[in-house]
């Protein structure tokens, strides 16, 4: 990676002029000590040494970003897939942040257009990451990918949550109805329950999903403790699909698509999300109250029992056939105690 760094800032460099060389580098030397704060761990590296080190990540970032935007097909980090994929991964980690000011700074003293957010939409785009407003104030990738899928969802009001939501099995079983929402421009954590549907976004679920829904969160727990948004949808997902069973429910709504090993994988892996995670409030409080309300009420488990025994083919049928034999002997019998009750008819000759 050191020689590709190398080689990625010699390469840089040739789109820029002497003059510019020397902008950047008296851009990192101005804000070095801003750049520095934005770590929690001091490093210990004098001036001289970091300016190089933050000039080298940056420019690296800076140009691949700009390699794949052009859609050059020399590099082999961007041809091959995985080696893209593990790129991607990488640079939403939240360890492996460089301030964004950093970044969007030195591309605009070399380029003018397209715009850097321009250049991370379309490097990082996925379900989970289409666009934000041009205008967002975030401090890193990671931050980033956090506004792009809150973006379309409002600020809740965040309310002490219900900590025994039942489980997709037991809502079922009081006839909650799960129901996949496809549209292309709906947020993944806009969830709605009327009456008795639970309408959930689809979302589609790969290796790396549960690495980036863990990074946000963090980003989160650190930058917004009062707008936990992510962490409150990954908690009711969570308190919804406690085992495979209920993983079932959505995988057969069409709520979860995924590329895991089977529906157990996805389950344990919600669960695994929510460990640790300690949030105050809820923006689902509603969600949760209605949810646990109806599947309180006893005549919707009763409704949702006849529905699911009927629903049935085999079980309406046999409790059809079983019916019919009853009234079929129940006429029988009542036919032989009025025959018995009548007695013989008279056959005296006149």
């Amino acid at each position: 990676m050191e020689k590709l760094e190398g080689r990625y800032k010699r390469e840089f460099f040739i789109r820029t002029t002497c003059e510019k060389r020397e902008q950047i580098l008296a851009f990192i030397k101005d804000n070095k000590q801003k750049i520095r704060n934005c770590y929690s761990e001091t490093c210990e590296l004098d001036n001289h040494d970091y300016v190089m080190m933050i000039l080298r990540d940056a420019i690296f970032v800076i140009e691949l970003l700009l390699r794949n935007f052009e859609e050059d097909e020399r590099d082999f980090l961007l041809v091959i897939p995985a080696e893209k994929n593990a790129l991607r991964l990488d640079l939403q980690l939240l360890e492996n942040q460089l301030p964004y000011f950093l970044l969007e700074g030195l591309y605009k003293l070399v380029i003018s257009s397209p715009s850097f957010m321009h250049l991370c939409f379309k490097f990082f785009e996925d379900q989970m990451f289409d666009s934000v407003p041009e205008e967002t104030v975030f401090k890193h990738f990671t931050d980033l990918r956090r506004s792009a899928l809150v973006k379309s969802y409002p600020k809740q009001k965040f309310e002490y949550p219900e900590i025994d939501l039942p489980c997709a099995a037991k809502l079922h079983k009081s006839g909650v109805k799960f129901k996949a929402v496809h549209k292309t421009d709906q947020c993944l954590l806009d969830i709605k329950f009327e009456v008795d549907e639970l309408r959930i976004p689809h979302l589609k679920v790969y290796d790396e999903t549960e690495t980036i829904l863990r990074n946000i969160m963090a980003v989160e727990q650190c930058l917004y403790p009062d707008d936990t948004r992510v962490c409150s949808y990954i908690e009711l997902i969570n308190g919804l699909i406690d085992t495979k069973k209920d993983m079932n429910f959505f995988a057969d709504a069409g709520i979860i698509s995924h590329f895991m090993v089977d529906d157990a994988s996805v389950a344990n892996m919600f669960n695994r999300l929510s460990l640790y995670i300690h949030t105050k409030k809820s923006s689902y409080y509603a969600i949760r109250k209605d949810l646990k309300e109806h599947y309180k009420n006893p005549s919707n488990h009763t409704k949702a029992a006849f529905i699911l025994w009927f629903d049935d083919p085999l079980k309406s049928s046999g409790t059809f056939l079983a019916v019919f034999t009853v009234v079929l002997t129940l006429i029988q019998t009542i036919i032989s105690i009025i025959g018995a009750a009548t007695g013989p008819a008279c056959c005296t000759p006149c």
